[in-house]
């Protein structure tokens, strides 16, 4: 098993791609086009989140971009370019916990206007497919009951819901390296 300071190494600088998407690392400038993506209050159907204004959404990025207090963990979050038009049609995240032989908690969302395209499933297979490379135990989502979409993402991804965990009233989806059990007839 590596070492923190090796785990860390290999954190430094991923590099993500798909077919039609570049994970990009996110960046405070970029919170202007963003704002117009993640201020649709469509996208917020299964939260009791509002969306956020340009300068939340400024101040939250530079949050995220300092990264976490706590030792022991690391945080990466990715904008989704399109490689033909270099627009911004989403966000991808990944917090990771190397304590309990590591673990990560994954999210993503796609613009509504670029929904319906499998533009979440190629992130989200990308991000889950780069930490199943890493010395991770265990990977997870967390998902609202009634989001079927996101459902099928994280099915795309290789995650899987699990029957006796719920945190917040959303259905923790995972892959570990130990197995695990799904819920009965998904």
């Amino acid at each position: 098993m590596a070492t923190e300071e090796e785990r860390a190494i290999q954190l430094e600088r991923p590099r993500l791609a798909t077919r039609r998407l570049i994970l990009r690392r996110l960046a405070i400038s970029d919170a202007t086009e963003m704002a117009a993506l993640v201020g649709d209050p469509g996208l917020y159907t299964f939260t009791s989140d509002q969306p956020p204004t340009l300068e939340e959404l400024t101040e939250m990025y530079r949050r995220l971009l300092r990264g976490p207090d706590a030792a022991g963990e690391w945080w990466g979050h990715w904008v989704l370019v399109e490689r033909t038009s270099s627009r911004l049609v989403g966000v991808a995240s990944a917090l990771i916990w190397f304590a309990d032989g590591g673990r990560a908690q994954v999210a993503w969302v796609v613009g509504t206007a670029h929904q319906g395209q499998g533009l979440a499933k190629e992130a989200a297979t990308a991000l889950v497919g780069w930490l199943r490379g890493l010395p991770l135990v265990r990977i997870e989502a967390h998902i609202h009951p009634e989001h079927a979409v996101s459902a099928a993402v994280a099915t795309s991804s290789g995650l899987e819901p699990r029957s006796a965990e719920i945190v917040d009233g959303e259905v923790v989806w995972c892959w570990d390296r130990g197995g695990g059990e799904p819920i009965a007839g998904t």
